[in-house]
């Protein structure tokens, strides 16, 4: 079963789904660290479809032959509802007074979400060098670092990667640019 497992990770790779949809909240490690939705691998590796098995028993069946399984919450998909909803009430015709006592009413404590990323080790190197680059002047808007940093008063600057390292893109030089927070902040997410 395992060839089978080992099969299912590099037909996914290659861009095979056994089906359009399905939830993605359990993943399965390969050799190498990189997760792929588990119900699509458990899927690939026994020819069924979905209806067939259970995640549970599939999550079961690959911990035994000592495949990493774990769940993951996405970050982004917690901020983009809340970003959404609090969108929507910013817009909606809920007088100012509604709004308050809603808010008041909420739970005080808001839920946790367990998540799980990815980092990358990025270079200083590179980050260092642009920063100098910039000399404490955004690079997108030309406008001078909103702050200076406390622990040794240089210029508040961020680091942009220009594609996204979680896109492809490089840690390198050609690739990033020295931003100001609010030009930063519109690159992701204006």
């Amino acid at each position: 079963m395992s060839q089978e497992i080992e099969q299912a990770f590099t037909r996914y790779r290659t861009g095979e789904r056994p089906w359009t949809h399905v939830e993605r909240d359990w993943y399965v490690a390969d050799g190498v660290g990189r997760l792929y939705p588990l119900k699509y691998i458990w899927a690939l590796a026994t020819n069924s479809a979905p209806r067939n098995f259970n995640t549970s028993h599939a999550r079961k069946e690959l911990a035994e032959r000592e495949y990493s399984v774990v769940r993951l919450d996405s970050k982004q998909k917690y901020y983009n509802e809340w970003r959404k909803k609090a969108d929507q009430l910013a817009g909606s015709t809920l007088s100012d007074e509604e709004i308050r006592k809603r808010a008041n009413e909420a739970p005080k404590k808001p839920v946790k979400h367990l998540t799980a990323s990815y980092q990358f080790g990025r270079n200083p190197y590179v980050s260092a060098f642009v920063l100098r680059r910039a000399n404490g002047v955004c690079e997108r808007c030309g406008s001078p670092a909103p702050f200076r940093k406390r622990f040794d008063n240089s210029p508040y600057l961020e680091v942009h990667h220009t594609v996204p390292l979680s896109e492809g893109g490089t840690d390198t030089i050609d690739n990033t640019e020295a931003v100001c927070p609010n030009c930063h902040r519109e690159a992701h997410y204006g």
